[in-house]
């Protein structure tokens, strides 16, 4: 039974690794057809493709690099650096990938141009529409952890999960760009009037831009130091308050410093006439009830009151 949790797992790994393979698959199925069919929407498709496989890849990278031991260097860890490569990330969609879709698409609309062998762009658009759909439901399964869908927009703006935000970011870029792509050639295929072509573009680069917009509001937080969720502050503080020894908490402050840490700073009043050695060892205790309750506590500071 624990095999086959182990097995069915979302992990951020997956989500990353599974996100960068649609991405290839985009982009070489996209060129294939574009070539053959002229269609900026299908070229619209390889542009949201390359980003996405270059900010995968960045993301794989970060990840990696994030996971580096604490060195004298960097006391706390290389968490942070998947922020920035996530800011790197949302910059290359919003000032790449959206701005050249949109432009090719106002150039296709002013100047329309008809289409060959539509058939292949709508066989490629329906597949990528289907492998991003997949991806994308990856991501939102790992944001969730079993709470309702209801509660994914909430969830998305307090997770401290950036990898997995950037890849249900890139993924929901990927379906979009795939769905607004197929009704744009549909209307093509119906009226015969090439702006079509373009003005699915236009919409897509649109649709890119703002979604790079929210990621990148969403990685801004993170990298000048958001604190955690008031329920974590609380799970914080009865945590350290439940032990007998401890007569109060307070001044209770914590922050991200990776996707999977916490730097907490907590002030602890101990019952009074403990020894030092005591106090050292309730100080511990400390610790270890809180991330009994909190696992992503790795540094905590216990200021004595």
């Amino acid at each position: 039974m624990d095999k086959q949790n182990t097995k069915n797992e979302v992990t951020a790994k997956k989500v990353l690794w599974i996100s960068l393979v649609v991405d290839i698959f985009d982009v070489l199925s996209g060129i294939v057809v574009t070539i053959i069919s002229g269609s900026v929407v299908m070229l619209s498709q390889v542009l949201e493709g390359i980003a996405d496989l270059a900010c995968s890849g960045l993301l794989v990278f970060g990840l990696k690099r994030s996971k580096k031991k604490a060195d004298r260097n960097y006391p706390f860890g290389y968490g942070k650096e998947l922020y920035f490569w996530t800011l790197i990330s949302a910059l290359i969609m919003l000032g790449i990938t959206s701005t050249f879709t949109f432009y090719f698409g106002l150039n296709r609309f002013l100047h329309p141009e008809s289409l060959q062998h539509t058939f292949w762009a709508y066989l490629v658009l329906i597949f990528t529409a289907g492998t991003n759909s997949y991806a994308l439901s990856l991501s939102i399964k790992r944001l969730l952890e079993k709470k309702s869908f209801s509660k994914l927009r909430k969830i998305f703006h307090q997770s401290a999960l950036i990898e997995t935000k950037t890849a249900f970011v890139l993924d929901m870029m990927g379906t979009s760009a795939s769905l607004l792509g197929f009704i744009a050639l549909m209307l093509y295929g119906i009226t015969g009037n090439g702006q079509f072509d373009g003005l699915g573009a236009m919409i897509i680069g649109v649709v890119l831009g703002i979604l790079s917009v929210v990621l990148l509001f969403a990685v801004k937080d993170f990298l000048i130091g958001k604190g955690v969720s008031l329920h974590i502050l609380e799970s914080i503080k009865k945590a350290a308050g439940r032990l007998p020894y401890v007569k109060s908490v307070s001044d209770i402050k914590a922050m991200h410093i990776g996707p999977d840490k916490l730097l907490i700073h907590i002030g602890v009043n101990f019952k009074d006439n403990l020894t030092p050695d005591e106090l050292e060892a309730m100080t511990d205790k400390v610790k270890d009830e809180i991330r009994k309750d909190i696992s992503t506590a790795t540094y905590i500071q216990i200021e004595l009151g």
